[in-house]
C-alpha cells in the first residue's frame, strides 16, 4: 500500500508533492553520496521551480511525472535508511524539527532529534553515541562530533606536534654540537624550537584535562536525555549542579556512575583523597595540579617553567593517564558495555593516526585531498518507476 493512502490532512497534490520533496531533501542532506549526486539535485531543483509556477496544463503534466519520480525516491529513502513507518508520519516529525529550529544547515542536528526517525547506524553513528552529539548535514553528512571527541582529538594532535617539535629541537642541538659553532641566529632558532615544544606540551596538558571534564559531563547529559525516570535532584546533579552550586569534577566522577546505574553505589572513591586509587590518584595529584597552575597561575602553585624535556616527560604520561581515567569511569557507569565505540574504544593509537593525518596536511601534504570515491555513486534514481513507497 502506498503511503499516500494515509495522507488525509492535505489532499492537495501540489502540497503532497512539496512534502515528498522536503522529505527526500531532508534525508539527502544526511547522506554524502546522495548530497553530491548532481542528477538527483537537479531533479529536485526542477520540481521545486515548477511548484512555484501557477497551474497550467504543461506544469500539471510535469508534476504528474514528478510525483511518480518522487514516489520512487521516497521509497528508496525508506529502504536506504531502514524506515518502516509511512513517509508522511515521519514528515510530521521532520516539519516539527524545522519549526523548532532543531535543524541547521550550518550546525547540523542533534542526534536526539533523529534517533527515532530511522536507523542512525545507516549514516555511521555508533550505537553508544551520546544523544546530544551533533550530526553533520550537507557537505558534512555522515560525520558526527561531540565535545569530548574534540578535546581528545586536539589533545592528541598537540601531543604529536610536541613530539615533532622536540625532534626538531634535538636535531638542531645535534647539528650545533657537530659543527662546534653557535651563531646568534642559531641560538634564537634553538630557543624558538624550545618554545614550540613547551607551547604544544602545555596545550596538550590542558586539553587532556578538559577531555575528562567533557567526558564526565557528557555522560551525565546523555543520561538525562535517555532516562525519564530520574528524580529532579539526580537530574540537577547530572547537569553539574546541586542546590544551585557547581559541583567539582571529583564529586561528579564519584557520584555519576551510581545515578546512571540507578543503584546509587559509589564504586569510585574520589572525594576522599586518602581512598583514591589509580589512575585517579595520579590524575588529581599531578595532572590537575599542573592544569590548575596553567589556568590560574600563582607562585604557590605547580611550576609551569619547565625545560622542554621535562614538559615532554610530563605530557607523554598525561594523555595515557587521562584515557585510563576515562576508561575506568566509563566502566563504572556501564559495567556491561564495551567501548566507548564513539571514542574508538579510547584507543590512543586511533587518535594518534588522526593527529598524524592532520599534521601532514599542515605540513603541506595535499595528497590527502584526493576525490572521495563515494562521489561517483549514482545515489537515488531520477528515472520514473511509478509509486514505489
Amino acid at each position: 500500500m502506498s503511503d499516500l493512502s494515509s495522507t488525509h490532512t492535505n489532499p492537495n497534490p501540489r502540497a503532497i508533492l512539496s512534502q515528498k520533496l522536503l522529505f527526500v531533501r531532508f534525508f539527502v542532506t544526511l547522506d554524502f553520496e546522495l548530497f553530491v549526486n548532481k542528477e538527483l539535485s537537479d531533479l529536485m531543483n526542477s520540481i521545486e521551480e515548477e511548484l512555484k509556477k501557477p497551474p497550467t496544463f504543461k506544469t500539471d503534466i510535469f508534476l504528474i511525472e514528478a510525483n511518480k519520480l518522487m514516489d520512487h525516491n521516497v521509497g528508496e529513502i525508506k529502504r536506504r535508511y531502514g524506515i518502516a513507518r509511512n513517509w508522511n508520519d515521519v514528515m510530521v516529525e521532520i516539519l516539527n524539527l524545522f519549526e523548532e529550529k532543531s535543524y541547521s544547515a550550518k550546525h547540523g542536528i542533534q542526534l536526539q532529534y533523529i534517533v527515532n526517525l530511522f536507523d542512525v547506524s545507516k549514516i555511521g553513528v555508533p550505537s553508544d553515541m551520546p544523544l546530544h552529539a551533533q550530526i553533520g548535514v550537507g557537505p558534512h553528512a555522515e560525520q558526527s562530533d561531540i565535545e569530548e571527541h574534540t578535546m581528545l582529538r586536539d589533545a592528541t594532535f598537540y601531543l604529536v606536534k610536541m613530539r615533532q617539535a622536540y625532534q626538531l629541537l634535538n636535531d638542531a642541538v645535534s647539528y650545533i654540537q657537530e659543527v662546534h659553532s653557535l651563531t646568534y641566529d642559531q641560538l634564537r632558532s634553538q630557543t624558538n624550537y624550545s618554545f614550540n615544544v613547551c607551547t604544544y606540551a602545555r596545550t596538550a596538558m590542558i586539553l587532556s584535562y578538559s577531555f575528562i571534564e567533557c567526558f564526565v559531563n557528557s555522560l551525565g547529559q546523555d543520561a538525562i536525555i535517555r532516562d525519564d525516570t530520574l528524580s529532579g535532584l539526580n537530574k540537577e546533579i547530572l547537569t553539574g549542579k546541586k542546590d544551585g552550586r557547581y559541583l567539582t569534577l571529583e564529586y561528579k566522577i564519584e557520584k555519576y556512575p551510581g545515578i546512571i546505574r540507578h543503584d546509587q553505589n559509589c564504586d569510585l572513591r574520589i572525594l576522599d583523597s586518602k581512598q583514591r586509587k589509580e589512575p585517579f590518584s595520579s590524575f588529581f595529584k599531578n595532572i590537575k595540579e599542573i592544569r590548575d597552575s596553567l589556568a590560574h597561575p600563582g607562585m604557590a602553585k605547580a611550576n609551569i617553567w619547565r625545560s622542554p624535556k621535562d614538559w615532554v616527560d610530563v605530557v607523554e604520561s598525561t594523555l595515557p593517564l587521562s584515557i585510563e581515567v576515562a576508561k575506568t569511569f566509563w566502566g563504572a557507569c556501564y559495567p556491561h558495555k564495551g567501548g566507548p565505540i564513539y571514542l574508538h574504544g579510547l584507543d590512543i593509537r586511533a587518535f594518534e593516526f588522526l593527529a598524524s593525518a592532520r599534521l601532514r596536511i599542515e605540513n603541506g601534504d595535499f595528497s590527502l585531498r584526493e576525490p572521495d570515491p563515494r562521489i561517483n555513486g549514482a545515489g537515488l534514481s531520477s528515472s520514473s518507476h511509478g509509486n514505489d513507497t
